[in-house]
């Protein structure tokens, strides 16, 4: 008797069993399939976490140029005769510096 011969007996006079290792078998390779799956970040997590940190680093250029615009500004009211057109220019380059990172902001926000 061969070994495929001997294969279709038990087959033949254990159905229970054999049913029960085939599903058993489909089991662990759909189990190992998904554990497999978790390993790697979805694309939607992904998107997510760089929208965070995009929105973090926005965040963090706009308080350091909220911070130089009141040091400017501090400095102007403070001592307006030593106020100079230069003075001015990085005032207004700042101000502008602001109203673009609201825009970036904004544009992170509405993805």
């Amino acid at each position: 008797m061969t070994i495929v011969d001997s294969t279709k007996q038990i087959l033949k006079d254990n159905p229970v069993k054999s049913t029960l290792s085939v599903v058993g078998s489909i089991a662990t390779l759909v189990g190992a399939l998904f554990a497999l799956d978790a390993r790697y970040a979805h694309a939607g997590d992904v998107q997510t976490y760089q929208k965070s940190v995009q929105k973090q680093l926005i965040q963090m250029q706009h308080d350091n140029v909220d911070s130089k615009v009141f040091e400017m500004e501090l400095r102007k009211s403070s001592k307006p005769k030593q106020w100079t057109t230069v003075d001015q220019a990085i005032l207004d380059k700042y101000k502008r510096d602001l109203e673009g990172l609201d825009t970036q902001k904004k544009d992170v926000e509405s993805k």
